[in-house]
Protein backbone atom coordinates (compact mmCIF):
# COMPACT_ATOMS: atom_id res chain seq x y z
CA UNK A 1 0.00 0.00 0.00
CA UNK A 2 0.80 3.79 -0.86
CA UNK A 3 1.40 6.10 2.11
CA UNK A 4 -0.19 9.50 1.96
CA UNK A 5 2.43 12.07 0.32
CA UNK A 6 4.07 14.61 2.49
CA UNK A 7 2.20 17.54 3.63
CA UNK A 8 4.61 19.24 5.16
CA UNK A 9 2.10 20.29 8.43
CA UNK A 10 3.25 21.27 11.88
CA UNK A 11 1.41 22.12 14.84
CA UNK A 12 0.05 25.88 14.76
CA UNK A 13 1.66 27.02 17.96
CA UNK A 14 5.17 24.56 17.39
CA UNK A 15 7.47 27.40 19.22
CA UNK A 16 10.13 27.23 16.25
CA UNK A 17 7.06 27.28 13.75
CA UNK A 18 8.85 29.34 10.90
CA UNK A 19 12.29 29.03 12.38
CA UNK A 20 15.38 27.98 9.98
CA UNK A 21 16.96 24.64 10.82
CA UNK A 22 20.39 24.77 12.18
CA UNK A 23 21.74 22.29 9.21
CA UNK A 24 19.81 20.20 6.64
CA UNK A 25 20.16 17.29 8.88
CA UNK A 26 17.40 16.95 11.73
CA UNK A 27 17.24 14.40 14.57
CA UNK A 28 14.60 13.08 16.53
CA UNK A 29 14.84 14.91 20.34
CA UNK A 30 16.75 12.92 22.74
CA UNK A 31 17.58 10.59 19.63
CA UNK A 32 20.13 10.35 17.11
CA UNK A 33 17.85 9.21 14.69
CA UNK A 34 16.87 11.45 11.54
CA UNK A 35 13.15 12.87 11.41
CA UNK A 36 12.76 11.99 8.30
CA UNK A 37 10.85 8.60 8.78
CA UNK A 38 8.31 11.22 11.63
CA UNK A 39 7.93 13.64 8.74
CA UNK A 40 6.48 11.64 6.03
CA UNK A 41 3.61 10.88 8.66
CA UNK A 42 0.47 11.72 6.57
CA UNK A 43 -3.10 12.95 8.42
CA UNK A 44 -5.16 10.95 10.27
CA UNK A 45 -6.33 7.94 8.11
CA UNK A 46 -9.17 6.02 9.97
CA UNK A 47 -9.58 3.52 8.00
CA UNK A 48 -8.61 4.80 4.21
CA UNK A 49 -6.95 1.20 3.71
CA UNK A 50 -9.91 0.46 1.14
CA UNK A 51 -8.67 3.00 -1.59
CA UNK A 52 -5.08 2.34 -1.38
CA UNK A 53 -3.87 4.03 1.51
CA UNK A 54 -1.99 2.74 4.27
CA UNK A 55 -3.81 3.47 8.16
CA UNK A 56 -1.38 5.51 10.36
CA UNK A 57 -2.18 8.33 13.47
CA UNK A 58 -1.28 11.82 12.58
CA UNK A 59 1.90 13.32 13.17
CA UNK A 60 2.71 17.31 13.47
CA UNK A 61 6.31 17.27 14.98
CA UNK A 62 7.99 18.71 12.09
CA UNK A 63 7.72 21.04 8.40
CA UNK A 64 10.41 20.43 6.43
CA UNK A 65 9.29 23.49 4.33
CA UNK A 66 10.64 26.34 6.02
CA UNK A 67 10.64 29.81 5.09
CA UNK A 68 12.69 32.46 6.46
CA UNK A 69 9.24 34.80 6.39
CA UNK A 70 6.21 33.93 8.22
CA UNK A 71 2.62 34.40 7.57
CA UNK A 72 0.22 36.33 9.24
CA UNK A 73 -0.80 33.94 12.25
CA UNK A 74 -4.32 33.48 12.28
CA UNK A 75 -6.76 33.12 15.58
CA UNK A 76 -7.43 28.74 15.38
CA UNK A 77 -10.89 28.50 14.13
CA UNK A 78 -11.80 26.33 17.84
CA UNK A 79 -11.11 30.01 19.36
CA UNK A 80 -13.37 32.04 17.48
CA UNK A 81 -17.00 32.22 17.93
CA UNK A 82 -19.21 31.22 14.57
CA UNK A 83 -20.30 34.53 14.30
CA UNK A 84 -17.34 36.15 14.28
CA UNK A 85 -15.71 33.49 11.52
CA UNK A 86 -18.52 34.60 9.25
CA UNK A 87 -18.02 37.91 9.55
CA UNK A 88 -14.70 37.46 8.88
CA UNK A 89 -15.25 35.34 6.17
CA UNK A 90 -17.79 37.94 4.91
CA UNK A 91 -15.18 40.69 4.48
CA UNK A 92 -12.66 41.85 1.62
CA UNK A 93 -10.06 40.50 3.24
CA UNK A 94 -7.47 37.44 1.56
CA UNK A 95 -8.25 35.07 4.33
CA UNK A 96 -10.29 33.32 5.71
CA UNK A 97 -11.47 31.88 2.90
CA UNK A 98 -12.74 28.67 0.66
CA UNK A 99 -9.92 26.83 2.56
CA UNK A 100 -11.01 27.64 5.61
CA UNK A 101 -14.72 27.09 4.95
CA UNK A 102 -13.89 23.38 3.23
CA UNK A 103 -12.04 22.43 6.72
CA UNK A 104 -14.75 23.95 8.93
CA UNK A 105 -17.35 21.54 6.61
CA UNK A 106 -15.29 18.66 7.32
CA UNK A 107 -14.84 19.74 11.03
CA UNK A 108 -19.48 19.74 11.05
CA UNK A 109 -19.56 16.64 9.40
CA UNK A 110 -17.13 14.96 11.76
CA UNK A 111 -18.80 16.30 14.75
CA UNK A 112 -22.32 15.12 13.82
CA UNK A 113 -21.01 11.88 12.61
CA UNK A 114 -19.77 11.71 16.40
CA UNK A 115 -22.67 12.72 17.86
CA UNK A 116 -24.71 10.14 16.11
CA UNK A 117 -21.91 7.46 17.77
CA UNK A 118 -22.90 9.63 21.22
CA UNK A 119 -27.10 8.66 20.81
CA UNK A 120 -25.91 4.94 20.18
CA UNK A 121 -23.81 4.07 23.11
CA UNK A 122 -25.86 2.24 25.78
CA UNK A 123 -28.35 0.45 23.72
CA UNK A 124 -29.16 -3.15 24.43
CA UNK A 125 -29.12 -3.59 21.15
CA UNK A 126 -26.15 -2.05 20.14
CA UNK A 127 -24.57 -3.41 23.41
CA UNK A 128 -21.87 -6.09 21.21
CA UNK A 129 -20.59 -3.05 19.14
CA UNK A 130 -20.30 -0.78 21.90
CA UNK A 131 -16.42 -1.19 21.77
CA UNK A 132 -16.13 -0.44 17.87
CA UNK A 133 -18.66 2.90 18.54
CA UNK A 134 -16.24 4.34 21.29
CA UNK A 135 -12.93 3.41 19.16
CA UNK A 136 -14.95 5.33 16.24
CA UNK A 137 -15.51 7.85 18.56
CA UNK A 138 -12.07 8.62 19.47
CA UNK A 139 -11.17 8.43 15.49
CA UNK A 140 -13.57 10.86 15.13
CA UNK A 141 -12.93 13.55 17.66
CA UNK A 142 -8.73 13.58 16.29
CA UNK A 143 -10.05 13.68 12.90
CA UNK A 144 -12.42 16.91 13.84
CA UNK A 145 -9.48 18.73 16.00
CA UNK A 146 -6.85 17.87 12.99
CA UNK A 147 -9.78 19.59 10.72
CA UNK A 148 -10.18 22.57 12.51
CA UNK A 149 -6.02 22.59 12.32
CA UNK A 150 -6.09 22.90 9.16
CA UNK A 151 -8.61 25.96 8.83
CA UNK A 152 -6.27 27.81 10.53
CA UNK A 153 -3.46 26.54 8.21
CA UNK A 154 -5.02 27.21 5.31
CA UNK A 155 -5.76 30.65 6.29
CA UNK A 156 -1.56 30.96 7.11
CA UNK A 157 -1.00 29.23 3.90
CA UNK A 158 -2.36 31.29 1.45
CA UNK A 159 -1.32 34.17 3.62
CA UNK A 160 2.03 33.67 3.35
CA UNK A 161 1.31 32.87 -0.90
CA UNK A 162 -0.97 36.41 -0.78
CA UNK A 163 1.87 38.50 0.77
CA UNK A 164 4.77 37.44 -1.45
CA UNK A 165 2.98 37.51 -4.69
CA UNK A 166 2.18 41.36 -4.07
CA UNK A 167 6.27 41.85 -3.48
CA UNK A 168 7.87 43.67 -6.18
CA UNK A 169 9.70 41.41 -8.82
CA UNK A 170 13.01 42.55 -7.27
CA UNK A 171 12.46 41.65 -3.89
CA UNK A 172 14.29 38.51 -2.82
CA UNK A 173 11.90 36.95 -0.31
CA UNK A 174 9.61 36.43 -3.82
CA UNK A 175 12.26 33.72 -4.03
CA UNK A 176 10.11 31.74 -1.43
CA UNK A 177 6.71 31.89 -3.46
CA UNK A 178 7.19 28.62 -5.31
CA UNK A 179 7.46 27.00 -1.93
CA UNK A 180 4.57 28.86 -0.73
CA UNK A 181 2.43 27.79 -3.17
CA UNK A 182 3.24 24.35 -2.63
CA UNK A 183 2.27 24.22 0.61
CA UNK A 184 -1.09 25.95 -0.19
CA UNK A 185 -1.66 23.25 -2.70
CA UNK A 186 -0.32 20.54 -0.24
CA UNK A 187 -3.41 21.93 3.07
CA UNK A 188 -6.27 21.57 1.10
CA UNK A 189 -4.70 17.90 0.21
CA UNK A 190 -4.74 17.12 3.96
CA UNK A 191 -8.42 18.02 4.16
CA UNK A 192 -9.75 16.16 1.43
CA UNK A 193 -7.33 12.94 2.87
CA UNK A 194 -9.00 13.24 6.33
CA UNK A 195 -12.21 13.92 4.82
CA UNK A 196 -11.91 10.39 3.13
CA UNK A 197 -10.86 8.85 6.12
CA UNK A 198 -13.76 10.46 7.98
CA UNK A 199 -16.22 8.90 5.19
CA UNK A 200 -14.39 5.35 5.24
CA UNK A 201 -15.24 5.31 9.03
CA UNK A 202 -18.82 6.45 8.30
CA UNK A 203 -19.17 3.95 6.31
CA UNK A 204 -18.96 1.46 8.92
CA UNK A 205 -21.32 2.85 11.10
CA UNK A 206 -25.38 2.23 9.45
CA UNK A 207 -25.26 -1.18 10.65
CA UNK A 208 -23.93 -0.66 14.36
CA UNK A 209 -25.59 2.89 15.18
CA UNK A 210 -28.96 4.04 16.10
CA UNK A 211 -31.37 4.06 13.50
CA UNK A 212 -33.51 6.73 14.20
CA UNK A 213 -30.72 9.43 13.69
CA UNK A 214 -29.51 8.30 9.97
CA UNK A 215 -30.91 11.27 8.70
CA UNK A 216 -27.57 12.77 10.92
CA UNK A 217 -25.46 9.79 9.26
CA UNK A 218 -26.11 10.64 5.67
CA UNK A 219 -25.63 14.39 6.33
CA UNK A 220 -22.22 13.88 7.94
CA UNK A 221 -21.45 11.96 5.23
CA UNK A 222 -22.39 14.60 2.58
CA UNK A 223 -21.07 17.44 4.81
CA UNK A 224 -18.01 15.35 4.51
CA UNK A 225 -17.53 14.68 0.97
CA UNK A 226 -18.68 18.57 0.18
CA UNK A 227 -15.53 19.43 2.23
CA UNK A 228 -13.56 17.17 0.07
CA UNK A 229 -14.84 18.69 -3.15
CA UNK A 230 -13.91 22.13 -2.22
CA UNK A 231 -10.87 21.30 -0.75
CA UNK A 232 -9.98 19.97 -4.36
CA UNK A 233 -10.47 23.25 -5.96
CA UNK A 234 -8.07 24.67 -3.56
CA UNK A 235 -5.56 22.41 -4.83
CA UNK A 236 -6.49 22.97 -7.82
CA UNK A 237 -5.81 26.64 -8.33
CA UNK A 238 -2.32 26.37 -6.73
CA UNK A 239 -1.20 23.76 -9.22
CA UNK A 240 -0.20 26.61 -12.06
CA UNK A 241 2.13 28.25 -9.39
CA UNK A 242 4.03 25.28 -9.04
CA UNK A 243 7.40 24.32 -11.59
CA UNK A 244 7.55 21.39 -10.95
CA UNK A 245 6.01 19.06 -13.26
CA UNK A 246 6.49 15.80 -11.39
CA UNK A 247 5.13 17.39 -8.14
CA UNK A 248 2.12 19.02 -10.47
CA UNK A 249 1.16 15.42 -11.56
CA UNK A 250 1.05 13.63 -7.87
CA UNK A 251 -0.99 16.60 -6.46
CA UNK A 252 -3.39 16.06 -9.30
CA UNK A 253 -3.65 12.43 -8.91
CA UNK A 254 -3.55 12.18 -5.45
CA UNK A 255 -6.17 14.98 -5.83
CA UNK A 256 -8.58 13.27 -8.22
CA UNK A 257 -8.01 9.70 -6.46
CA UNK A 258 -9.20 11.34 -3.03
CA UNK A 259 -11.96 12.92 -4.67
CA UNK A 260 -13.23 9.40 -6.53
CA UNK A 261 -12.97 7.69 -3.11
CA UNK A 262 -15.08 10.69 -0.74
CA UNK A 263 -17.48 10.36 -3.66
CA UNK A 264 -18.23 6.82 -3.98
CA UNK A 265 -17.88 6.20 0.22
CA UNK A 266 -19.98 9.10 0.33
CA UNK A 267 -23.04 7.77 -2.22
CA UNK A 268 -22.57 4.23 0.29
CA UNK A 269 -23.08 5.95 3.48
CA UNK A 270 -26.13 8.00 2.23
CA UNK A 271 -27.65 4.37 0.40
CA UNK A 272 -27.02 2.27 3.82
CA UNK A 273 -28.55 5.43 5.80
CA UNK A 274 -31.88 5.14 3.32
CA UNK A 275 -32.32 1.17 4.41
Amino acid sequence: MRSLPLLDLRLLHHPNRYAAPASPTRTAPNTNKPMASRCSSPPPATGCQSFGYEETEPHFEEWPLRLPYPPPMTTPLSTRSFGDFLDQLASKTPTPGGGAVASAVGALGTALGDMVLAYSFGKKKLAEHEPKLHEASAKLSRARMMLLELAAEDEAAYGLVNELSKLPRDDPRRADLPAATLAAARVPLACMAACASVLRLLDTLPGITNTHIHSDLAIAAILAEAAARSAGWNVRVNLPGIADAQERESLTRECEQLLTASTELAGRVERACRG
